[in-house]
Parts: structure tokens; sequence; C-alpha cells
């Protein structure tokens, strides 16, 4: 069985403001449960990396929106939206010149 290192990050590519602007950080998921998904009682988006980076984003005093949509429309968002981020896109050698990545926000194994 081959294992591969799955680095989930928060990402941005452009320009993101310093959160001491107080501009809203907009936040794209895609869904991948259990660390971001929408809930189906409250539709509202959770999850472990959901929670970790609105709590850092608030920590910092600035403030997000999150929604839900597929990956390329997240990317496409993030390479034309000012102060738009992509959570937990894994880090590849092929991504790595494309993008700025902020930080891991989980690093785990699979198979």
């Amino acid at each position: 069985m081959l294992f591969a290192r799955l680095n989930l990050l928060l990402l941005t590519i452009g320009s993101l403001a310093p959160v001491a602007q107080a501009q809203e950080i907009k936040l794209m998921i895609q869904e991948f449960a259990p660390f971001n998904h929408t809930d189906p009682k409250t539709r509202k988006i959770v999850g472990f990396i959901t929670d970790k980076a609105q709590a850092i984003i608030q920590r910092a005093g600035g403030s997000s929106s999150i929604s839900s949509t597929s990956l390329a429309r997240a990317l496409q968002a993030a390479r034309t939206e000012e102060n738009t981020c992509v959570l937990s896109l894994r880090r590849t050698p092929e991504r790595e010149n494309s993008y700025q990545w902020v930080g891991p926000l989980i690093i785990t194994d699979w198979a």
C-alpha cells in the first residue's frame, strides 16, 4: 500500500490585505469532511480546518466569510478576487510556485 502525506493549507493567491486594515477575508472551501463541510442540519460550514482558520483570523482582529464551492471555482476566485483564500488545498510540487502558501493547517497520511 502506498502512503502519501497530505498537507492541507490555507492558501492565498494574489493580494491578501493585512488584517489590520479590517477588510473581510473570503474563505473558499471544497467539501472535505471532517475538515470542512456543510452541516446538513444547520447548513453552516463547519469542520476542524474551518474552525482553526476562522479562529486565526479572529485572533488577528479580522473578519471572514466562508463559502463552499468546487476546487476550480475556488482557485479562480483566489486568482481574481482580492482577500480570497482557499482552505485545505493539497500542496504538490506542481502547485508549489503557483500560489502563496500561508502555512499548514493539518498534516496527515492517507493511502
